[in-house]
């Protein structure tokens, strides 16, 4: 999947183009969500926090999912109707890892 490492207050994140700062936001969310549920101890606090986990993870997987998909499919259309070589290895490029710090555009 993709790893996050933590350089100097700003997280670099290294995995597909699609997964970027929203995903991270989302993921982030979900985790705090399931770490305030791990905390609640009493009967009706913990089915809130239990929904509320849900609802985040729910959102979270449903945002993976629909980037992942759209992006695949924009660059199999791509890479299916590239002319010459040059853009076959420019479509394929996005299927690489990439870091923060890329100043290539998505599409």
């Amino acid at each position: 999947m993709t790893r996050t490492r933590k350089l100097r207050k700003q997280i670099q994140t290294v995995g597909p183009r699609w997964y970027d700062d929203k995903c991270i936001n989302y993921k982030q969310c979900m985790k705090r969500t399931l770490r305030t549920l791990r905390k609640v101890k009493n009967g009706d606090c913990e089915e809130e926090a239990k929904l509320n986990y849900l609802r985040a993870k729910r959102s979270y997987d449903n945002l993976v999912k629909a980037k992942k998909y759209r992006f695949t499919s924009i660059l199999h259309t791509k890479i299916s109707n590239s002319n010459n070589a040059k853009e076959f290895y420019a479509a394929l490029s996005y299927f690489r890892p990439r870091r923060k710090g890329d100043i290539r555009t998505i599409l």
